[in-house]
């Protein structure tokens, strides 16, 4: 009942000032009817967003205070509508008529305000009256849109639940220059003329057409979202051991990526895939989830977990990048060409999969993860250092190198750990070591 008394306040507070002349009255008493017995708004947002914020647009500019009555209209209309179809019980429908009517003021002394400073700007500026007109407009739509979403999204998360604002711009602006039609033509032609032209431009489904395919986008986005957290569930099933550990990879994966210079997105989806590149393992026997102690034929059983993880995220194509699926499967390739399942060497491992190798495996040196040998961030950088151009992309271990700041350690001989352990004195001990290095690598 906030919504309400909120709506009654402002009433009381800033009484409205009525055009009663007779053709104003009747435009206003025919907008109404129209809304009654022609729109008949339904309760989906796909299909009375964009016409509601057109018509309510047009009567706060055309006809002031009266867009109050049409908004009281459209309420009423709306929850009427709910009753008939059983949305709602006739118990619960005064409540939420009062709910939307008082949202609907809010959202309508927004409107006016924002008109009436318009109108200011037009004083003022008299020689740009079609420019401050048109944005006006589009400014008016935008403050009735905006309002109402946002208490909108205010309920939802008192309901504990979602309501993506942002992604009602799309739809509001195509409102916004609908209204802005609408009160030309009204200008131009009266009420009939506008009333028309709205009859005319909806046989054609132009606004529900532009208003539906902003709907599926956004209901692609929420499946998204969804199917990522769903991913990450799932990646829970493992062991905490292995959750943790994605995360840590994650972490690494991201700030190399952005040492490299991805955009936002990109650092987002390498985050997803590094975060997502064991999931595989949940197809896996829980004995084979983890390489301790496996002959050789469980082994290799154990390392088809990309190639499983691969066919889990492409299978949710749709909700997913088919991308993520490439750069899980192939993070255990070596930049020679040595590793698997493809034999893929150099550039033609993806970004992402040698960024996800690398940090992988300096996770699992630091963590003792998997049954890779503990060692210090020092030494772990070396053996990944040792296995530049066999293992890893070196290009990729130096930019973790300088993110770390260890270059310079590394450059003054800091970093000195035996050539058996897969590290290095020298440049001239790496080929000693890059055996060692490809058993490690294997071994995690």
């Amino acid at each position: 009942m906030f919504l309400a008394l909120a709506g009654i306040a402002l009433i009381l507070a800033f009484p409205p000032t009525f055009d009663i002349r007779a053709g104003t009255i009747v435009a206003v008493a025919i907008v109404a009817g129209f809304l009654v017995f022609v729109e008949r708004s339904q309760t989906a947002a796909g299909s009375t967003v964009a016409p509601l914020t057109a018509i309510m647009t047009a009567c706060a500019v055309t006809f002031g205070p009266w867009a109050l009555v049409i908004g009281f209209v459209a309420a009423v209309t709306i929850q009427v509508h709910r009753l008939r179809t059983r949305e709602i019980t006739s118990a619960f429908a005064p409540f939420l008529i009062a709910c939307q009517a008082g949202a609907a003021t809010i959202s309508t002394y927004a409107m006016l305000a924002t008109w009436a400073t318009v109108q200011d700007l037009i004083i003022r500026w008299p020689l740009a009256t079609g420019l401050i007109s048109f944005v006006g407009v589009i400014a008016v739509g935008f403050a009735w849109q905006t309002s109402f979403n946002l208490m909108v999204a205010f309920e939802h998360k008192i309901a504990g639940s979602s309501f993506p604002v942002l992604a009602l711009v799309r739809p509001g602006l195509v409102a916004s220059l609908y209204a802005y039609m609408l009160v030309a033509m009204f200008n131009f032609g009266g009420i009939f003329a506008a009333a028309l032209f709205y009859v005319v431009v909806a046989q054609f489904n132009l606004i529900e057409q532009t208003l539906g395919t902003s709907i599926r986008l956004l209901k692609l986005d929420r499946a998204q979202d969804q199917a990522t957290a769903l991913a990450r569930d799932l990646s829970h099933l493992l062991d905490a051991e292995n959750v943790e550990f994605g995360s840590e990879v994650q972490n690494i994966a991201q700030m190399i990526a952005r040492k490299v210079g991805m955009s936002r997105r990109e650092v987002t989806m390498v985050g997803l895939a590094a975060e997502l590149h064991e999931i595989g393992k949940c197809r896996l026997a829980v004995r084979l989830r983890t390489n301790a102690g496996l002959n050789q034929g469980e082994l290799a059983q154990y390392l088809t977990y990309p190639r499983l993880g691969a066919v889990m995220i492409r299978s949710t194509d749709a909700l997913l990048p088919r991308e993520i699926g490439d750069w899980i499967e192939f993070h255990r390739e070596h930049f020679d060409g040595t590793g698997g399942p493809r034999g893929l060497h150099g550039n033609g491992i993806p970004m992402a999969s040698r960024i996800i190798a690398i940090a992988r495996q300096y996770v699992a040196m630091l963590t003792g993860y998997d049954g890779v040998e503990m060692t210090s961030k020092e030494t772990a950088l070396a053996r990944l250092a040792a296995g530049g151009g066999a293992l890893y992309d070196s290009e990729l271990v130096e930019l973790l190198e300088q993110r770390l700041g260890l270059v310079g350690a590394k450059n003054s001989g800091v970093l000195r750990v035996n050539a058996e352990d897969a590290s290095v004195e020298g440049v001239g001990a790496e080929d000693a070591g890059i055996e060692r290095v490809h058993e490690v690598a294997d071994a995690g």
